[in-house]
């Protein structure tokens, strides 16, 4: 298991936590929708170790670089 893995998994497991801990129906609808959608990206990202890519080095960059990149172009301040 990859470090992004790992980390996501921890992530998903902590939102079950919170989940459990909520009195809140609502709210540990949420938390659990969002334990499910770290799950998923721990997931894809195992997924997307597992192939092989064909994109240029500059192309493989990490999720805060493309944040970095992409949102002063959707949320100008």
């Amino acid at each position: 298991m990859s470090e992004g893995e790992l980390r996501f998994y921890q992530l998903a497991e902590v939102c079950r936590d919170r989940a459990a801990q909520t009195r809140n129906p609502i709210d540990a609808d949420a938390w659990l929708k969002l334990a499910e959608d770290w799950l998923e990206l721990t997931r894809a990202d195992g997924q997307r170790r597992d192939t092989p890519t064909s994109r240029a080095a500059s192309d493989q960059r990490r999720p805060e670089e493309l944040a970095a990149l992409v949102l002063p172009q959707v949320c100008p301040r």
